[in-house]
């Protein structure tokens, strides 16, 4: 007979018969002594490969998921008279803190140059393969939009307008129009 004593209260009750179950260690099995090293190795890297290539996802889906969470950026060449000009697409912070400048710009032709310029001063990060911040010999981005003010305005209007239609394509490129695109991404996000 079992019994509790508790400062909640007493209670005794008949007990059963324990059942024992026993569990062989199965650590210490044998290792088959005829495998080589080399065998050995072969069979490690085989498995290592088959657990990579069960988690691996394509690389549009792990832009998608880096894009949708945040992580990463767009990025994306254009040329213009025989020049590579490289632009990233912005972080929701980088966009706010355009959108405060140019709500103290003025008037509306100085609003829309001044967000020209922020926009490119933020996401141009390189020039034929060398990064912005090296050709001008410093990261400060008043730098930038006084480099940007300096160039020829076909060239800065290309490059934004160049931009915005990168935005605009991968958030139709991007975006969950569908359930099953929204299982895909859910699947994706699981694998990452």
């Amino acid at each position: 007979m079992a019994e509790i004593n508790s400062p909640l209260g007493r209670a005794s009750f008949q007990s059963q018969s324990r059942k024992v179950y026993t569990v062989e260690d199965e650590s210490s099995a044998p290792v088959p002594q005829n495998i080589t090293i080399e065998q050995f190795r072969d069979f490690q890297n085989k498995k290592n490969e088959a657990k990579q290539a069960s988690k691996k996802i394509t690389s549009e889906a792990k832009l998608r998921v880096e894009l949708l969470t945040g992580i990463g950026r767009l990025k994306s060449d254009i040329i213009i008279d025989n020049h590579k000009f490289s632009l990233q697409s912005l972080k929701s912070g980088e966009i706010k803190e355009i959108m405060k400048v140019v709500s103290n710009a003025g008037s509306g032709t100085d609003a829309l140059y001044e967000m020209k310029v922020q926009v490119l001063g933020r996401a141009l990060y390189a020039i034929d393969d060398q990064n912005l911040s090296d050709i001008l010999g410093t990261n400060n981005l008043e730098d930038y939009f006084d480099f940007l003010n300096e160039m020829q305005d076909s060239v800065t209007t290309k490059l934004y307008n160049f931009y915005t239609d990168l935005i605009k394509n991968n958030e139709n490129k991007l975006s969950v129009n569908s359930v099953e695109q929204a299982q895909e991404v859910i699947e994706e996000i699981k694998k990452a």
